[in-house]
């Protein structure tokens, strides 16, 4: 295999341009049409969340057919660092607590559900630093 330096260079010569557009215009994509899974709690953490530390979290009992789930955070004081899931949920979604984050804060996430023809449901979300 290649060494690091040569993939570095590959990746910004070759792909890295390709990928940014591509995760670019992949974001303005509309659903086929909007989904209608319904959430149903708010969801099962497992660990504490708490300011360098690690968590998981699994979505809350689902109404409808539901295919596959992304959780995403725009904040920086999470790191989804396990974002997909096929549905029904087996694994929780792992994410980390920056070491900043505030006690108390809270956090937003989105969990972004879709069936088998492409209909998009979008449940949003909080959590909140514990002490």
């Amino acid at each position: 295999y290649p060494g690091e330096a040569e993939l570095a260079t590959e990746y910004e010569r070759n792909i890295r341009g390709a990928l940014e557009a591509f995760v670019e215009r992949a974001g303005e994509l509309p659903a086929s049409s909007e989904g209608r899974i319904r959430v149903r709690g708010e969801g099962k953490l497992d660990g504490e969340i708490r300011p360098g530390q690690s968590f998981g979290w699994t979505p809350p009992p689902l109404d409808g057919p539901c295919a596959y789930a992304i959780l995403t955070c725009a904040s920086p004081e999470f790191v989804v660092t396990s974002e997909y899931r096929n549905v029904p949920v087996a694994v929780p979604f792992s994410l980390e607590v920056s070491k900043a984050a505030r006690t108390g804060q809270k956090i937003p996430l989105t969990l972004t559900l879709w069936d088998e023809q492409k209909r998009r449901t979008v449940y949003k979300f909080t959590l909140t630093i514990q002490r």
